[in-house]
């Protein structure tokens, strides 16, 4: 083989050896744009954009439950005049946009057992609650507790007298249902117009909000 075919053949080789070298610029082991560095660097923002997902979202919901409406009874009163008892209670949102309460349960009792146990939910008409606004609302006592004798037992304290319930409500941000709020009283013989007339029960079951 000539000088000229050696020639030929070697330059060739390093026209090739330089082709193969232009097309992994960019690409090699020790660059950026090496696939498993791009595959890597994906990854991580995938992540990092999961996470502003997952903080928007915690924030959204800080912010909404920040602005909701929170119905609650405010204050009870008791006024035993047999043959009827009646307890005028003060329903009142401390939210701050308005609430419409759709329907509430009451019950009176002697003793709470662990579980509360509900009468079905009634529906009300109340018109609605503005931000840090109050309703006024009476409750006639049911059959047993209307009875003279009965009531007369309970304004000293010689009965135990409990009233507990559930009020449904919503606002503007219930878009997965009505909102819940439970309440308990203990009737207290001793409440006046300072002291008063009743005590939040300390049972947790009966005492809630969601």
């Amino acid at each position: 083989m000539g000088l000229k075919e050696n020639y030929e053949r070697s330059r060739a080789k390093d026209e090739r050896r330089n082709k193969d070298a232009k097309a992994l610029i960019g690409f090699g082991k020790k660059t950026f744009r090496h696939p498993d560095r791009i595959i890597r660097f994906t990854w991580w923002v995938a992540a990092f954009t999961c996470g502003l997902v997952f903080v928007g979202f915690v924030q959204a919901w800080s912010f909404i439950q920040s602005e909701r409406a929170f119905v609650s009874l405010a204050t009870a009163s008791f006024t035993a005049g047999p043959p009827k008892g009646l307890i005028d209670v003060a329903i009142k949102n401390s939210g701050r946009i308005s609430a419409t309460v759709h329907r509430m349960a009451v019950a009176i009792s002697n003793e709470l057992p662990p579980i509360p146990d509900y009468p079905p939910l009634a529906p009300i008409a109340l018109s609605p609650i503005v931000p840090d606004g109050t309703i006024q609302y009476h409750l006639e006592l049911g059959p047993s507790a209307n009875d003279s004798a009965l009531i007369e037992k309970i304004i000293p304290g010689a009965v135990t007298f409990y009233f507990y319930g559930m009020i449904e409500y919503e606002d503007g941000f219930s878009i997965l249902g009505y909102r819940k709020n439970g309440f308990c009283y203990q009737y207290n013989p001793n409440g006046n117009r300072v002291v008063s007339v009743f005590n939040t029960c300390t049972e947790r079951a009966y005492t809630y909000s969601h």
